[in-house]
This record gives C-alpha cells, sequence and structure tokens, in this order.
C-alpha cells in the first residue's frame, strides 16, 4: 500500500489593527494510495431485512476476507451474485482507517483529491406494480482524507407476489464541517399490498428523481398537492377510520424515511399506533427500514423504507431526501389516495443525470 505524507500548511491572517493572527495548523494531503476506476458499494446481505449489516460482511462481499455472514443465507460473499469487482477493494477493505461500517452505513475514505462521478439506486423491486428506485449520477468534488458515509437501501421484505415492504434509498453523505452533508439520494420505490391500485405504479409508488421546479436547482426535494412532502421530511404513515370501529390489527403501514426525519407509524381505526412501522431518516447512525414491534408485517428495506401491514393493510413508503407516504392516509376507501408514495431523490450538485428506474437491491458507484 503506498501511502502520501500529509503536509502542514500554516495560514496567517491580516487582523483588522494590522497584527498578524496564525490560526492552527491545518492538514492536507492529496493523495492516500492508488486509485483510478470505480468503487462499487450494495447492501451485502438478502433483502427483506430492516437490520443492518456488519463490516464482517461487507469485507467478505467486497474483497473475500474474512467468513462474514448474515441470516438468512449463509456467507455474505455469495449474497447478490459474486464479489463485487471493486477498484483496491482488497486495500481498502484491510484498514479500518480506509473503510469500516458502523450500524449499517458503510464509511470510506476518499484516496485522492478530484472530481468524482457518483452514481446512487435506490431500491426497488421489478415486479408488476411494485415501486421501482431511482438512479441518479452527478460530478462532485471530494478531497483526500474525508470520509464518505455511503448507504445501500434494501429491498422490502416480499411474499413474491402482492406484498413488500416499502424499498430504501440509497445515499452518499460527506462528513465536513462537523456533520454529514448530503451529496446525491437515489431514492427507494413505495411498497406493495394486495388491494393496491395497479394502475398508480408509476405515478404513485416509483422513486422521483431530484426536483428541479422550485427555482432553486437540484437541490430541491417538494412535491405538491394533496399530503405532499418537503425537504428532508419522513413520509406519512397510514391512517383509515372509514366505518371501522373495532380493532383491526396488522394493517397500519409506515411511511418512508426522509433525510431529517423518520417517516410516521401508521394506524387504521381503533388499531394500536404501530410507532416503529416508519422508515428511519437517513441522517441518523442507523436508518434502518420499518417494522413492527410484535413482527408480523413486510419489513421496509434499510435506508428509510417503510413497513406494509398484512391481511390488505396499508402498503409502506419509500425511502429518500424525501420519504414516500404510507397508503391509506385519508378516511376515503380509496387505497393508495396519496399522489407521493415513492421517495424523492436529492443532489447538492448543479446538476444530476437521471438514470431512470432501479429494480434492485440498493448499490452506489465511486468513479474517478
Amino acid at each position: 500500500m503506498e501511502y502520501r505524507m500529509s503536509r502542514v500548511v500554516v495560514e496567517k491572517l491580516q487582523a483588522p489593527t494590522g497584527k498578524t493572527l496564525q490560526t492552527p495548523a491545518v492538514v492536507s494531503t492529496e493523495k492516500l494510495y492508488n486509485f483510478s476506476g470505480t468503487a462499487y458499494f450494495d447492501t451485502a446481505v438478502n433483502n427483506g431485512y430492516y437490520q443492518p449489516a456488519t463490516y464482517d460482511c461487507y469485507i467478505k462481499r467486497y474483497a473475500d476476507i474474512g467468513s462474514g455472514s448474515f441470516p438468512p443465507s449463509g456467507t455474505a460473499a455469495t449474497d447478490h451474485g459474486l464479489n463485487v469487482a471493486s477498484v483496491n477493494a482488497s486495500t481498502w477493505c484491510a484498514d479500518r482507517q480506509l473503510f469500516d461500517v458502523i450500524a449499517g452505513c458503510q464509511l470510506w475514505r476518499v484516496p485522492i483529491t478530484g472530481t468524482y462521478t457518483l452514481t446512487t439506486k435506490g431500491a426497488g423491486r421489478a415486479t408488476s406494480y411494485d415501486g421501482y428506485g431511482r438512479s441518479v449520477t452527478c460530478d462532485y468534488q471530494l478531497y483526500a482524507g474525508e470520509w464518505l458515509r455511503i448507504i445501500c437501501g434494501g429491498q422490502g421484505e416480499t411474499n413474491g407476489s402482492n406484498f413488500s415492504g416499502g424499498h430504501g434509498a440509497s445515499c452518499i453523505s460527506v462528513f465536513r464541517q462537523g456533520m454529514h452533508i448530503p451529496i446525491l439520494i437515489g431514492a427507494g420505490g413505495a411498497g406493495l399490498s394486495n388491494n393496491s391500485a395497479q394502475s398508480d405504479q408509476a405515478a404513485k409508488r416509483d422513486a422521483k428523481p431530484p426536483q428541479t421546479n422550485y427555482g432553486e436547482g437540484a437541490t430541491q426535494g417538494h412535491s405538491s398537492g394533496h399530503y405532499s412532502g418537503r425537504d428532508g421530511m419522513g413520509g406519512h404513515g397510514s391512517w383509515y377510520s372509514a366505518t371501522y370501529d373495532a380493532f383491526i390489527n396488522h394493517w397500519p403501514g409506515g411511511g418512508g424515511g426522509g433525510w431529517g426525519s423518520p417517516g410516521g407509524g401508521g394506524s387504521i381505526g381503533k388499531s394500536p399506533f404501530e410507532g416503529m412501522s416508519g422508515g428511519r431518516a437517513l441522517s441518523e447512525h442507523c436508518p434502518h427500514g420499518g417494522y413492527y414491534e410484535a413482527g408480523t408485517a413486510y419489513h421496509g428495506g434499510f435506508g428509510g423504507g417503510g413497513a406494509t401491514g398484512i391481511d390488505g393493510g396499508a402498503s409502506g413508503g419509500g425511502g429518500g431526501w424525501v420519504g414516500g407516504n404510507s397508503g391509506y392516509t385519508t378516511n376515503t376507501s380509496q387505497p393508495d389516495d396519496t399522489n407521493l408514495m415513492g421517495g424523492i431523490s436529492y443532489c447538492a450538485a448543479d446538476s444530476f443525470t437521471d438514470n431512470g428506474t432501479h429494480g434492485s437491491f440498493g448499490q452506489v458507484e465511486v468513479s474517478l
């Protein structure tokens, strides 16, 4: 492994009184190790689980190091096919000063200062009427030694046909000024239940690209109309009270997590409020998917996917910069009565490329 020595830069500033002020030393570097090509990141585990995966799972997946595993399928190296052909994976996977995993979030240290091409692909499911994720690309300046925080969205739990939990978003943020600053988010698609309106897939359940129609370029993430979302907000949980005076167990659906706030828990009729059914916020330490405390639900995918209720219940929203709403958010009898169920994507750069829908587990690509 080749490391370059950091240089210490001492800046001098002129004070208003004419005296020279000396700022504290700033450590900078142009290169940590050789890097040219693409590093690929994904979920490293089977889908359908809201839980995070561990460091051992990822280094087994990316570089065939160790013996990490995750339920239910065994070794993580076989999940989602073969090991990812990622640039210098054996170098950075073997050094926790270059790559680490905390609560399912992957921390990758930028090797070389330069303008990187970044792609995030939110999770979705390529099945009729289920929600698709969104793939988005941008160019962004990064500096050697910075930490990227990478979230790869998981697909929601499914029965293979007419039920699935909401799907998680994929996200890249950079640690600057003492906080994680979002760069690019590919939102996740909404979940599905057996009473979801089949004609609403593209209009409602598919994730949306970053919004550019509010006067401030690619950074906006608003929606308009009934139960609309705003920048960084999680989606609504389900609420449906029409003619239901009795308890209806296991029907509520959770909203998808946004960047700044989690999705709302669901409630239907007199059913108890399902406080954990909403997907968590992407800025949280562990942005897991929504689930029922009793365990009887279709779990949302890691990356803020909301849980979907069983027995004909409400579907979960997708994770994103703005989280998608759950189905059934009014007292009408119309399922999927909100116009925003898939999440909304985000880009901090001046421009982006919308690559369209994505029908698999969440993925992230970092290229130089």
